[in-house]
């Protein structure tokens, strides 16, 4: 609540910024101006030894395009897959399609290229994800997904993950879900088999602003 003789009405609301209205004006509060910025939605920060993280309940029509990000570990070398969600449920039908592409560097073999798809599977593969033999191995990944809320498209995602566990690793994704062209209501991304997510590791969501 910021007060003087000098500014235009004494109170902002919620989220607008502190701003010059001009020489001899004084400051106002208005909202941020600009879009394409990114802006702090929600976090899941691991618990326990769970193999899932689920947004949900996040998206809105302030956002067309959303990106997670993270730097995370898992107690071993496994496949990170992805689902929708739809109505705040996981789409299990086998409905996706994706493909991705794996670059290996080690010093055993030298590099190695290798390309992978799915064709009505019940995920999308995002990557194999190595981890679990000495402390400082971890991933990082880079995922976006377009309209999710979106009624006149198949749902997309995108995404780049990288890692290190002996192996220097990088991999590239685009999937989509062709069960309907309905809103999502978030995302899931798990591990296969009996892995665990490190607690303490944060998964981070974003939207990118549509208009000031």
């Amino acid at each position: 609540n910021i007060r003087g003789s000098g500014l235009v009405g004494s109170l902002g609301t919620d989220g607008q910024v502190f701003t010059s209205a001009g020489a001899g004006v004084g400051a106002v509060f208005e909202d941020a101006g600009g879009g394409g910025n990114y802006v702090f939605l929600n976090e899941e920060v691991i618990s326990g030894t769970p193999n899932a993280v689920t947004f949900d309940g996040d998206f809105t029509s302030d956002y067309d395009i959303y990106k997670i990000y993270s730097n995370f570990r898992t107690s071993a070398d496994v496949e990170l897959y992805a689902r929708f969600r739809r109505s705040d449920s996981d789409i299990t039908a086998s409905t996706y399609i994706w493909n991705n592409r794996n670059q290996y560097v080690n010093s055993d073999s030298g590099m190695a290229d290798y390309i992978y798809g799915g064709y009505h599977n019940a995920y999308i593969n995002l990557s194999r994800i190595h981890g679990g033999d000495d402390a400082g191995d971890s991933s990082v990944i880079e995922l976006t997904l377009w309209h999710p809320l979106g009624t006149n498209n198949w749902k997309w995602l995108m995404s780049h993950s990288t890692g290190y566990n002996g192996n220097t690793f990088n991999c590239t994704t685009s999937g989509l879900d062709k069960s309907a062209v309905t809103a999502l209501s978030g995302i899931s991304l798990y591990l296969a088999s009996s892995a665990t997510f490190a607690a303490g590791d944060k998964f981070q969501l974003y939207g990118i602003k549509n208009s000031a």
